[in-house]
């Protein structure tokens, strides 16, 4: 198991396209990184997640990049 350092941890986001919708998930998350978050974590579940892998794995990237 990886150690992360705790600063690191000290302002951790998790979230998915079920809790902001699909378009606005990118601009949200942008914004979240702005403001100073230090982790991140993409956890997108449920009935109004992402319906395939291909499309999480996309977002994902995308959410890497910013």
């Amino acid at each position: 198991m990886t150690n992360i350092a705790q600063e690191i941890l000290q302002t951790y986001l998790v979230a998915g396209t079920q809790d902001t919708g699909r378009e606005n998930f990118l601009p949200i998350l942008d914004q979240a990184l702005q403001a100073g978050i230090t982790c991140f974590q993409f956890r997108d579940k449920g009935p109004n997640s992402l319906p395939t892998d291909a499309m999480r794995s996309d977002y994902a990237k995308k959410a890497q990049a910013l």
